[in-house]
């Protein structure tokens, strides 16, 4: 079993997408490799190439300190075990297991922190773009002003 770690350095970073590096880690706890975090700083096109990278390398369960309501709502979309980790300063060998003590096991996206952010700023656009770079959801009217929603800025 893959399993990824957010990353701060070299603890587990506070919150989920704001992590600068992702680890994964085996069943035993050994590294298989980091990289950089794809969500960071970005908006909803980093936050799809994040869950994209867990599908390429298989991941099937994330570990957290903290996350948000929608991105926690999405792993367990994708039927991936995500444990909320209570330990105080874990090692990764510490946490290769599922049953390993100090682990909260999370089952609903309420489980995770309310964004202010989301509220604001509605729904990511996932519409396809013109040839003038538009997103079509704009045009629409799905994210127009007034709409009380943003588009994305792909």
């Amino acid at each position: 079993m893959i399993t990824l770690l957010p990353m701060e350095q070299d603890q587990l970073a506070k919150h989920f997408t704001k992590a600068t590096e992702l680890m994964f880690i085996d069943e035993q706890g050994k590294s298989l490799g980091r990289v950089a975090n794809p969500a960071l700083n970005s908006n909803c096109a980093g936050k799809q190439a994040l869950l994209d990278l867990m599908a390429t390398a298989r991941v099937e369960r994330v570990l957290v300190r903290g996350i948000g309501q929608q991105m926690l709502g999405k792993l367990l979309e994708r039927k991936l075990l995500v444990q909320e980790v209570k330990l105080r300063q874990p090692r990764p060998e510490q946490l290769g297991s599922p049953e390993q003590p100090g682990l909260l096991t999370l089952t609903d996206a309420s489980q995770g922190k309310p964004s202010v952010n989301h509220q604001a700023k509605g729904e990511c656009c996932h519409h396809d773009h013109d040839a003038a770079g538009e997103q079509a959801c704009c045009k629409q009217g799905h994210g127009a002003q007034g709409s009380g929603k943003k588009c994305c800025q792909h």
